[in-house]
């Protein structure tokens, strides 16, 4: 592999282990979750949509695997906001099924 190629796998590692990437990567869930959602036309759909986001393979998940890489400090803050995009994600699911 050339050098540039390492550094560049290196610094996309520090990236996803900083806090404030996460942080970002929620919003951008958040927002892909507004979306999705509201173009979901049978519970089927929602469905898929769930796990898509919450399963355990889910991109919530994803976040959620990588809090163990965060300093204990800040781990405490992404995770609030994990546990706040659960809910969030879980009330227009919710609102989403009631529509179809």
């Amino acid at each position: 592999m050339s050098s540039l190629v390492l550094v560049y796998l290196s610094f996309t590692k520090r990236l996803k282990m900083n806090p404030e990437y996460l942080m970002y990567e929620m919003d951008e869930i958040e927002s892909e979750a507004h979306l999705r959602i509201g173009r979901c036309e049978t519970r089927e759909e929602v469905e898929d949509l769930q796990r898509d986001l919450l399963g355990r393979t889910g991109r919530v998940g994803v976040v959620l695997r990588r809090l163990s890489e965060i300093s204990p400090t800040a781990r405490s803050e992404v995770g609030q906001r994990a546990n706040d995009l659960i809910l969030i994600i879980r009330g227009l699911l919710d609102g989403a099924r009631g529509g179809v």
